[in-house]
């Protein structure tokens, strides 16, 4: 199929769906870099049985609905993984560290770990008022 005002110009599909990933991908990386400011990964880290979003929301004094929002990002950036499902209700998910974040999370002592760059992303490049200067 040719579009009508060209002569051969085969017709593209239009969507707007790079720039609703580019919405999310910001989303994600607020989640993200709050979750690893407040130190929730090396705290999950530390619980033996992995931790719910009410116990996260708990800890850090979130409504368990950001509490659950954040987990489930962190999920899709494999922070965490589900250690055990609930198909009743999101908010019951137990959640622990995926296997590379506990060599990047676990501890921020560590060499390895990711939280002085995002430390610096924070500080110097993520906001807009930075990003204008």
């Amino acid at each position: 199929q040719t579009d009508p005002t060209t002569t051969s110009a085969p017709m593209q599909h239009v969507t707007n769906g790079k720039f609703l990933d580019a919405a999310m991908l910001y989303h994600d990386c607020v989640a993200y870099l709050m979750a690893v400011e407040q130190g929730i990964p090396p705290w999950i880290a530390l619980q033996p049985g992995g931790a719910t979003p009410a116990d996260v929301a708990q800890q850090f004094g979130l409504s368990v609905r950001a509490a659950s929002a954040i987990l489930v990002t962190l999920c899709r950036l494999d922070v965490v993984v589900v250690q055990t499902d609930d198909d009743s209700s999101i908010d019951t998910i137990v959640y622990s560290l995926s296997p590379s974040a506990q060599t990047f999370f676990a501890n921020y002592d560590q060499p390895c770990s990711t939280k002085p760059f995002c430390q610096s992303l924070t500080s110097n490049f993520i906001t807009p008022e930075r990003l204008l200067e």
